[in-house]
């Protein structure tokens, strides 16, 4: 019965979620660089050239340093978002697209390297290669497969000749106790999200009961 739940369900998110992305992706104004396409889905007017510029100087640092890694991106993913991600992440990727998200936020952030950008793109591009592979992630491999995406971003920080900061957040990343990628840990991480986003109190008990139906 569990089973057929979550069978259920994941035809309900590849049925509703792929065309609400592409369809986002589709309107979003996009450039192409390095053979990968980037499309801005829903860029403040005055950022457009920058957060295009900062995505672009990362994929020249991938073809640059690591040109193997970015001919399997580019057969990998269909097209690279500049957007909001889920829970303040730095990026995402569709179980259901062949896309990447990376937060515009952390993007535009003057504390944010071309290195960390490149890095992000890495580990995002290796979830979508995850995917193409038929690998669906669970809890019970998503620990594992968090990991593997870890490594991706360390052996490319290992490719840079100043990759000392990527490949030090790739060690604590990995130090991580398998449990913060539980679902519990990603539901509280989320539902603070919202907290500090300011988030009606209504939508938030909404996404606990969501939360508790999808269980």
């Amino acid at each position: 019965m569990q089973r057929g739940t979550h069978l259920l369900k994941n035809l309900f998110l590849r049925a509703i979620a792929g065309p609400v992305v592409r369809l986002a992706w589709f309107l979003a104004p996009k450039r192409q660089f390095d053979g990968i396409t980037v499309g801005l889905l829903s860029p403040d007017p005055e950022s457009v050239d920058t957060l295009f510029r900062k995505v672009h100087e990362a994929l020249d640092m991938i073809a640059t340093y690591d040109p193997k890694r970015l001919r399997r991106i580019q057969r990998d993913v269909q097209g690279l978002c500049v957007g909001s991600a889920p829970n303040d992440r730095r990026g995402s990727s569709g179980e259901y697209t062949r896309l990447c998200l990376v937060s515009e936020t952390y993007v535009s952030s003057h504390d944010t390297s071309t290195a960390q950008i490149a890095s992000t793109i890495v580990h995002e591009a290796t979830h979508v290669r995850i995917y193409g592979a038929g690998i669906r992630v669970t809890q019970a491999n998503r620990a594992r497969v968090e990991r593997v995406c870890i490594r991706a971003q360390l052996n490319f920080g290992s490719c840079l000749p100043d990759g000392a900061a990527v490949v030090d957040e790739a060690h604590q990343a990995l130090a991580q106790a398998s449990e913060t990628w539980s679902d519990e840990a990603m539901r509280q991480r989320e539902l603070a999200a919202l907290r500090d986003s300011g988030m009606p109190r209504w939508f938030i008990r909404f996404r606990e009961w969501w939360w508790r139906r999808a269980a």
